[in-house]
């Protein structure tokens, strides 16, 4: 039961991180565009949201 909570913790933690790419990304990409407003608020609520997911696994 450990090994597959470890297996599926590190599942999460890897989908936050392409997740954090992936926001990150389009956060720069909305820099370059006019809708950089919008990709501030979309870019800075997943983070926000994602840190205390990220903090909870390691025990």
């Amino acid at each position: 039961l450990i090994l597959i909570i470890r297996i599926i913790a590190g599942f999460i933690i890897l989908d936050m991180v392409v997740i954090g790419f992936a926001i990150l990304i389009k956060y720069r990409l909305g820099k370059r565009g006019k809708q950089s407003d919008k990709s501030k608020e979309s870019a800075s609520s997943p983070k926000a949201e994602a840190t205390p997911l990220l903090q909870k696994p390691p025990e």
